[in-house]
């Protein structure tokens, strides 16, 4: 099993939008990872962009690289 762990997440404003980014630390190497925050329409936050989410549809290479994928 892969242990991992999430360090420096920070909110980063990206012309007409906000992503929430962070490091993804595991025992095979570090990555950052980036996902959409969605607010409601009183503009407080409601959640991380689940349907249309930048992880698995952008960085899913980036993702699996840092986990071991093999089955036993």
């Amino acid at each position: 099993m892969t242990k991992f762990y999430i360090e420096n997440a920070r909110i980063e404003t990206i012309t007409d939008f906000d992503m929430v980014t962070f490091d993804l630390v595991t025992n095979k190497g570090t990555i950052e990872l980036s996902e959409h925050i969605n607010y409601d329409n009183d503009g407080d936050f409601e959640s991380i962009e689940t349907t249309d989410s930048n992880i698995c549809i952008n960085m899913e290479s980036e993702l699996c690289s840092v986990f071991v994928l093999a089955q036993t």
